[in-house]
């Protein structure tokens, strides 16, 4: 038997066990970079009917292992239409249109949030914070205080002074208060405009975040 002819029984022995199972007509089986099944096992996910993992008395692993590696560099590229190459491949089975597809998934990082506001300070928290500023500046030009985030860690980094313990944890404090978790996951960057002569602080930040996305690289009509 050649490998479509197989290829169609296996999809459409597996279609109807599916139905009879889970009343499951859309399923998906998952395989790496490389054309290997991500799953042990002979094992689909059901989109439709009761949704879930379902194992298959159908050995079916080996043979689609083949089939996918044979696309692989002809018919199904490995980069991506964004900046990274596929993480992972999707191939849905429709056993109603009897529809074969195959998506690249990748991830792009995006700006969630966008900050650009200026910070009004009061009380005794303006006056700490200017009073420690003046007393470490030579001059009274406005700098920049830089904000990194990301990996569940941030920190903030001034080029032309070392900042004060107080102005360090006023501006922490800004942080955590406008923009909660902006050291987490893909984290953020930005930077404190701040002005000695005028007394002003100038906060902005990008938030970023990291989106699933997904591109059809193959079909096939069975």
């Amino acid at each position: 038997m050649n490998m479509e002819k197989k290829l169609i029984k296996i999809l459409e022995t597996l279609g109807k066990f599916v139905k009879l199972s889970n009343n499951c007509t859309e399923f998906e089986i998952d395989f790496d970079e490389s054309g290997n099944l991500m799953n042990s096992g002979d094992n689909v996910y059901c989109l439709n009917g009761k949704i879930g993992s379902l194992n298959t008395p159908i050995p079916f692993s080996r043979d689609l292992e083949l089939f996918f590696d044979g696309l692989l560099g002809n018919e199904i590229g490995s980069e991506s239409p964004g900046d990274s190459e596929y993480s992972h491949y999707e191939m849905i089975i429709d056993s109603v249109s009897r529809k074969l597809s195959i998506y690249g998934i990748y991830y792009e990082t995006e700006v969630s949030e966008s900050y650009d506001q200026e910070i009004e300070l009061s009380g005794k928290e303006k006056e700490l914070f200017w009073n420690a500023l003046y007393s470490k500046l030579g001059n009274r030009r406005a700098f920049d205080v830089e904000i990194i985030g990301g990996g569940d860690s941030g920190y903030l980094e001034c080029a032309l002074i070392e900042l004060p313990t107080d102005v360090e944890e006023i501006l922490y404090g800004i942080l955590e208060d406008t923009a909660m978790g902006w050291e987490i996951n893909e984290g953020s960057s930005g930077r404190f405009v701040i002005n000695p002569n005028e007394n002003t602080i100038r906060f902005i930040l990008d938030v970023y975040e990291q989106e699933s996305k997904q591109e059809e690289e193959y079909m096939y009509i069975y």
